[in-house]
């Protein structure tokens, strides 16, 4: 066999990404705040896909969960 069954940890997982109304919800802020953090290079790190004020910006899950659980220890 060639180790590419269903119970194959071995494959990447793709990751997931969140929009910024789902991070704001999940933080319990608003989306204007989160955006006030992001300008100001606090809160969890996010990817632009896009220039200017049209780029999408998107949150990794892991990376928003790695941010809490750090941020929740300061």
């Amino acid at each position: 066999m060639s180790g590419e069954g269903a119970g194959d940890d071995s494959r990447r997982k793709l990751p997931v990404f969140l929009e910024s109304v789902e991070v704001a919800e999940m933080l319990r802020m608003s989306e204007r705040t989160l955006e006030n953090w992001r300008l100001q290079e606090r809160g969890p790190k996010c990817i632009r896909l896009g220039k200017g004020g049209r780029a999408k910006v998107l949150y990794n899950l892991e990376e928003v969960l790695r941010w809490m659980e750090e941020d929740g220890n300061r």
